[in-house]
């Protein structure tokens, strides 16, 4: 987890693997997030575990955008991948840009949107005068493609087109955005994350396409005493409401990682949690970069933060205030499909063992850990 400044946003940002074995980290943070950023391989394109992440994204409802890394290895094709998330994700792919090389080497790339070419200097994008003339055939049919494909799910556009005018590249981007917030397409950009190219334009298009928390639909609580439904609205002066979506230990101290959906948090603050019926108080309020925390004065409605101190809030917990009685949806945990027996090999470590694995079922909520009544072993 951190924190991005980009042309005066700042972008909360969580990367998860992409493995199998971190599906639970994945449909956590899917819980808390606006939007999100699929990372294809040039060379592979969508693999079965890409198809996974993506279902979840779908179950979430979350925008997202299809970035096709890796463009700079041997056998990367980024029309075939953007040709297999199309046919494999069953979803309307545009790519937004075009890569340009000298010979195998990715030096810089067209957008497509603009018609224009940006060459890479090793440290940023720098436009060109005009397109490298290898590429412009290309690029052209790409782009009257990218226009086509829009203008089919868009009636003004398709006036445009039909007309035989050149679109205005911000209603181009309108047509983009309203696409991508109702799930019927994934912008594709490209790059080298590796080295950077093709991550300012990506993030150009993180906030052109995908929804701040203020263009998100209201999230929705229910009341504990009664199951009433109630809207949050992402009011930072409204009464506090946060989601704890992840544990995590650094060294001796254990964070918490909080989704701030309303309202503002200060340290020092008592917050209430409907599941616990206990007061929660935030004895430190940071911004966590990765393995590195920032202590912060105040958090609000739609920032990421992790907070010290909780000592009874869990996965999924709500906390807020004690007079609202609300709590949002919890996660959803799937059920473990292995299990384990473990025993200390000298019985003085079997208190030790024991501490370690309730530490690992608070972080994990897969985890799930039991005493064998017949051998007295631990089942994991």
């Amino acid at each position: 987890a951190t924190r991005v400044s980009w042309k005066d946003c700042d972008l909360n940002l969580i990367d998860t693997p992409g493995h199998v074995d971190f599906t639970v980290e994945v449909e956590r943070c899917m819980r808390v997030l606006d939007g999100a950023i699929l990372v294809v391989d040039a060379r592979v394109g969508v693999q079965a575990q890409s198809e996974t992440v993506f279902r979840q994204m779908r179950s979430y409802k979350l925008p997202a955008l299809v970035f096709v890394n890796k463009c700079d290895r041997v056998g990367a094709d980024m029309l075939q991948a953007v040709a297999s998330v199309q046919e494999r994700l069953d979803v309307l792919a545009l790519p937004m840009q075009y890569p340009i090389y000298e010979g195998e080497r990715m030096v810089g790339l067209v957008d497509l949107l603009q018609g224009m070419a940006w060459a890479w200097n090793g440290r940023k994008l720098m436009p060109l005068e005009q397109i490298p003339a290898h590429v412009l055939d290309e690029a052209m049919v790409l782009r009257s493609e990218l226009i086509d494909g829009l203008a089919e799910h868009d009636d003004s556009l398709l006036a445009v087109v039909l007309d035989g005018r050149e679109p205005d590249l911000g209603e181009l981007r309108a047509v983009i955005r309203r696409l991508c917030f109702a799930g019927e397409l994934l912008p594709v950009f490209c790059g080298v994350a590796l080295t950077g190219l093709g991550v300012e334009p990506l993030l150009d298009g993180v906030l052109g396409y995908l929804p701040s928390p203020a263009d998100r639909p209201t999230v929705q609580a229910s009341d504990v005493r009664t199951g009433e439904a109630h809207r949050v609205d992402a009011d930072p002066l409204g009464s506090p409401l946060a989601l704890a979506f992840k544990l995590q230990r650094f060294g001796a101290e254990e964070r918490t990682f909080l989704r701030l959906y309303r309202g503002t948090l200060v340290p020092g603050q008592v917050l209430w949690n409907p599941r616990t019926q206990r007061e929660e108080v935030l004895s430190g309020l940071l911004r966590q970069h990765a393995d590195h925390g920032e202590q912060l004065d105040f958090a609000q409605a739609g920032d990421i933060v992790a907070v010290n101190g909780l000592e009874g809030t869990a996965t999924g917990d709500t906390l807020g205030v004690r007079e609202d009685f609300l709590a949002l949806e919890a996660l959803e945990v799937p059920e473990p499909v292995m299990t384990m027996m473990l025993e200390p090999q000298d019985q003085a470590d079997r208190e030790p063992l024991g501490q370690a694995l309730e530490l690992l079922a608070r972080e994990d909520p897969s985890l799930r850990v039991g005493v064998s009544e017949d051998t007295g072993q631990w089942r994991v």
